[in-house]
């Protein structure tokens, strides 16, 4: 009998593809049938997408003898390929700080060519992608890798490593087993995607985490009305009618995309529910103790972010955007009724009662240096978070009174967290140049070497306060692109969401930014030197807002 191949491409081989057109009963044995049926079974019986992807993952490694295996899905934002989720001996948390641009690597090759491949020589395969390795310290000796795809696209790979601990090669049967789990795994990225389209279209666009509670009764039999206290925000852009007169529909169309993403990252960034588009704004909801901070906060997020959009329509028309062209926010907090509202099988998500209206009402007055307007409970819960805010009296004609209201200006300068990374051999640079200017313009700044206490545990202190930051700034030197502390925390921050448009580079010398991560080629930058990082502190204390 003819040796089982070392390394083997499956497309291409007579040989690999008759068998993938085979039954799997015809191929597989009657213990890896059962698994496959189990693993349908808990596909039906959990909504819960991360703990399906890993069941499978833990199956294929049992079945397929392997020591690790990973989902990895396209991020089609920034075109990159990113770990979705993964079992083995390197943590997620730390796959996911890597990132594979699509055509790199035996995984990038696949989800570009749909053609499941099995590689049993990588030390000798030019095609692999050996920064992964490099930086979890994993060695990955063989692999077998599908593509998730459905019947529109492909969505990413499924890929198992080192058979045996890398002693033994994959065989083509080996793959009609993974393609099959592959399968599966397809399935429930589809009825998750599935699921949050529904829930968000149902007025429940949320992070799991804020919704967990609500989600099995909008789903079975919609939520019966209850009371609760809630802030409840309306956000608009102010000048679209002038917009809208003088600019191409399908600019316009594009404009709005870019305006209403950016209001839905800013309540999701701020724990809130986004329950309904009106046209070219939106209207959240916050909920717990904390929902009147949360709420403001996502305000001042929305005008960061409006204020950031502005220079990339500049092309869509002649006007002087910001001359008329702005976003209006209305919040309240207050006791309404929360629940579902429908009959039949139609049910809408949302809240009712006298504080929506009047959180509506303030949005609609918002404009101009009172962009962001509030009632009086809202300001109370949320005065801490407060740095500058003016108060005036506010006609309710409907209800016969005037209520005082609150137009806030700016957030505590403690709220502008700045995680500064950079090489330590950059140090004395970075404070004097950077660090102490910044602090003397009230401007909150992570600095390490001032902030970790001795004997602290100094990478989760690192992570932690990059979590917890609003903006992030490397100083890229020749020094900072040797040190991989700085590569680390600029992956991680990299692949933080809420600083997606907050990471700054301050070149200091001539070295690339690229060299650090090739994801900072297309971020802001900033020129510094001696002589000029005066001027660049000013700039960014204009940009932190």
């Amino acid at each position: 009998m003819a040796a089982e191949p070392r390394a083997a491409t499956i497309c291409g081989s007579p040989e690999g593809k008759t068998i993938m057109q085979s039954k799997p009963s015809e191929l597989l044995g009657k213990a890896e049938l059962i698994a496959l049926i189990e693993s349908a079974d808990h596909l039906n019986a959990s909504l819960s997408l991360d703990e399906v992807l890993q069941s499978l993952l833990e199956t294929a490694c049992r079945l397929l003898d392997s020591t690790a295996a990973s989902i990895i899905l396209h991020d089609t934002k920034h075109e990159e390929l990113y770990f979705a989720a993964a079992t083995g001996p390197v943590p997620l948390e730390k796959l996911k700080k890597n990132r594979i641009p699509p055509g790199k690597g035996v995984a990038g090759e696949v989800f570009l060519s749909g053609e499941p491949a099995i590689k049993n020589e990588l030390a000798a395969e030019p095609a692999h992608y050996r920064q992964v390795d490099e930086a979890t310290d994993f060695k990955t000796k063989t692999m077998m890798c599908v593509p998730l795809a459905s019947e529109e696209r492909t969505i990413g790979v499924m890929q198992v490593l080192n058979k045996a601990d890398g002693t033994q090669p994959y065989a083509f049967r080996d793959l009609i087993l993974l393609k099959h789990l592959a399968k599966q795994a397809t399935i429930a990225i589809w009825n998750s995607n599935l699921m949050e389209k529904l829930m968000a279209s149902g007025g429940l666009y949320a992070a799991r985490e804020v919704r967990n509670d609500l989600v099995s009764g909008m789903w079975f039999q919609g939520i019966p009305l209850q009371r609760e206290l809630i802030s409840v925000l309306f956000a608009n852009m102010r000048g679209y009618n002038k917009l809208f007169a003088e600019t191409d529909p399908e600019d316009i169309q594009r404009m709005l995309e870019e305006f209403r993403s950016m209001l839905c990252r800013s309540t999701l960034m701020a724990k809130g529910i986004v329950n309904k588009f009106m046209g070219d704004g939106l209207m959240a909801i916050f909920r717990g103790e904390e929902c009147s901070r949360n709420a403001v906060r996502a305000a001042f997020e929305m005008r960061q972010g409006f204020a950031e959009l502005l220079p990339g329509w500049i092309s869509y028309t002649a006007s002087p955007l910001e001359d008329f062209l702005g976003v209006g926010v209305g919040i309240t907090t207050g006791n309404v009724l929360l629940g579902s509202l429908g009959s039949g099988d139609v049910y809408d998500f949302t809240a009712i009662g006298t504080s929506v209206n009047l959180a509506r009402a303030l949005e609609k007055s918002a404009r101009g240096q009172r962009c962001i307007r509030c009632d009086r409970v809202t300001f109370q819960r949320a005065k801490p978070l407060l740095g500058d805010y003016e108060s005036e009296s506010f006609a309710v004609p409907e209800r016969g009174l005037d209520l005082p209201v609150y137009n806030l200006k700016a957030l505590a300068s403690s709220e502008n967290r700045v995680f500064v990374s950079f090489s330590t051999k950059d140090q004395d640079w970075v404070q004097a140049q950077l660090i102490e200017p910044l602090r003397d313009r009230k401007v909150n700044t992570f600095f390490a070497p001032h902030t970790i206490a001795a004997g602290a545990p100094w990478s989760d202190v690192i992570g932690s306060e990059i979590v917890s930051s609003t903006w992030f700034l490397v100083v890229v030197t020749e020094e900072s692109v040797k040190s991989r502390w700085v590569r680390d925390e600029v992956s991680f921050a990299l692949d933080q969401e809420h600083l997606d448009a907050r990471i700054v580079s301050i070149l200091v010398d001539e070295t690339d930014p690229s060299q650090l991560s090739w994801r900072l080629r297309n971020r802001q930058h900033l020129t510094a030197s001696n002589d000029t990082s005066q001027a660049v502190v000013e700039q960014l204390v204009k940009l932190l807002g």
